[in-house]
């Protein structure tokens, strides 16, 4: 299998996402692991040298913007997105 560079939104401690963000990077896929409060991910996948940790609120075009000009200057391009970004209506 050809490694993936993988943008995973949502990645904060605890949560599925960052389970998914630590095993694809352990498998030595290129993980953009991204979170509102980037201080929120943790430690244990931050610090893995196959991760970009990245602050993106997907509900923010201004935090949106800024994290996919981070993608395209990756020079990676981008294989696989899981988001779990959350739209609030009226």
């Amino acid at each position: 299998m050809a490694l993936k560079t993988v943008l995973i939104t949502g990645c904060s401690a605890g949560g599925i996402r960052g389970a998914l963000a630590l095993a694809l990077a352990k498998q030595g896929h290129h993980v953009l692991a991204s979170a509102r409060n980037p201080f929120k991910i943790a430690a244990e996948l931050a610090v893995l040298s196959s991760v970009t940790v990245m602050t993106l609120d997907v509900t923010s075009k201004a935090s949106v913007q800024p994290a996919a000009k981070a993608v395209t200057s990756s020079g990676r391009g981008l294989d696989v997105l899981v988001n779990n970004g959350e739209v609030c209506g009226d």
